[in-house]
Parts: C-alpha cells; structure tokens; sequence
C-alpha cells in the first residue's frame, strides 16, 4: 500500500477514541448476519430498514477491525434516519485486524502488512461488486450509496473512482485516513467528508470536488472527536462520543437524501 504521508492521518489505528476503550460493546445490532450469501465466500450484515420500493441500498465498510457492533450501530441509526437498508459485508472474510491487540505489539507497520495483505484491494473491489449484486437481486435496489470508516473509507473512495456515478452515486467518509490529494480527481461521484481530530485539513480537496460536482459535496469537520470516533474503537458510553456520532449521522442522512433516490428527505 502507497500512502502519502501529508496526507495520511497520523491517529489512523494507533490510539483508540477514549482512554475507556475496551475491544467489546453492549450493543445488540437490531439487523441480521446472512452467511457466505450466494456463494460469495463472505458474511452480510443487513439491516432492517428498506426505501420504499426497496429501490436504494447503502454499502458500508468496516475498518481494519471488521465486524464490530459500533460501526453496525451506526448502520442501524442511518439505515433508519436514510429509510434505507444498509448492507456491509464483511470484506476481511473473518480475519480483520484483531482488535484485542490494539494499539499493536508489533507496531502499526504489522497492522498495515496485514490489512494490505488480508484485503487488498483486488478482493475489497469484488466484494463491493458482489454485495451490489445481491442487493439487486434480492432487494431489488438500482441505485447505491457506500460509508467507509477509516482505512474501509479509502476502499470506498476506490470504489467510487472505479464503479461510481452509475448504480453507485455517493459517499460518505467517517473520519477517513490514506487519503491521498489524487483522490479528488478519480472519484466519480459526489462525497459527504467528515473528518476529525489529527486527521488532515481536507479544504482543497473539499474544493475540487465541490467544483466538479457542486454544492452537494460536503464537509464537516468534528476537530473536537479523535480518530476513530463513529467505528470500533468509539466510546459510545460517552454521552459527547455518542452525540457527535449522532450528529455525523444526521448530516450522512442529509446527504444521501441529496443524492440517492429513495433516501428519505430531511
């Protein structure tokens, strides 16, 4: 994996978002886990939730940590704020980032190797593709939104570059890292950037995408949230961690609501 270090954020799965972290949550997802589905060879986290017609899917993915219930509870809250089902298949295909070592024993370049070497991005890709697939097919949606969180915020960037502006039309990005000043150029659809603390300063790149595709883009920085503040290392027990999110995902919802037919308006 290239990173361009100015910028690449410097708290991407180094330190977790409270010194409370724990590996664990208390949340029960309100959606269900379909296995290996169509003979896909992984696992699909679906809510509950649908727009009318079913004619609109949102894809997530995870960070490097994988299934965890903070980012599917953050599914389970845009799923009902969007009427939209949100779908993340689990692109580590059981083998994330073991989120019990953490901060690494033997350092963040091991984590790195691991994530590059567990899912790059010829599987990540494919993955996206299949799970759009089985949307279609069995939810009949046609048109697709995705969220990323952290490093799964760059694998939706790729997405778009690769596969947007036609059934995948937009994306949201929760405190992204890897990102690179090129990506502003390959996208091929508008994105929602909500960056936080230590992350870096995306004004220029809020600007060209705004200039390619207008006022839908958005940007809204949470400088008052640590990396890592809506996904797996969030403290969701913390009343300022969980409103913030909150509010993360109200302005997600909004945007989508923009940009993917069938999203509930806000």
């Amino acid at each position: 994996m290239t990173l361009d270090t100015s910028l690449t954020s410097a708290d991407c799965c180094r330190v977790p978002a409270s010194p409370n972290f724990k590996p664990t949550s208390e949340y029960v997802p309100v959606g269900k886990t379909l296995h290996n589905v169509d003979g896909y060879g992984f696992d699909l986290y679906v809510t509950p939730e649908s727009a009318p017609k079913g004619k609109a899917a949102i894809i997530g993915i995870y960070d490097v940590f994988g299934v965890h219930p903070n980012p599917r509870q953050v599914a389970d809250n845009l799923a009902k704020a969007t009427g939209v089902t949100v779908i993340f298949p689990d692109v580590f295909h059981g083998n994330p980032w073991d989120i019990r070592d953490f901060p690494p024993k033997d350092g963040f370049e091991a984590l790195i190797k691991h994530v590059t070497n567990q899912a790059p991005w010829e599987v990540v890709g494919k993955d996206i593709k299949n799970t759009i697939q089985w949307a279609k097919t069995n939810l009949g949606a046609e048109k697709f939104g995705i969220v990323g969180f952290c490093w799964g915020a760059k694998q939706a960037v790729k997405a778009s570059a690769e596969f947007g502006n036609s059934e995948l039309v937009g994306g949201a990005l929760f405190h992204q890292s890897f990102t690179e000043p090129s990506d502003a150029e390959t996208v091929q659809m508008p994105l929602c950037l909500l960056p936080s603390q230590g992350e870096p300063d995306l004004t220029e790149y809020f600007g060209v995408l705004k200039k390619r595709f207008g006022d839908v883009v958005v940007h809204q920085r949470f400088d008052d949230m640590p990396h890592g503040w809506c996904g797996a290392s969030a403290d969701f027990s913390n009343p300022v961690n969980r409103q913030r999110t909150e509010e993360a995902v109200t302005v997600a919802a909004r945007f989508f609501a923009q940009v993917l037919p069938g999203a509930n308006k806000l």
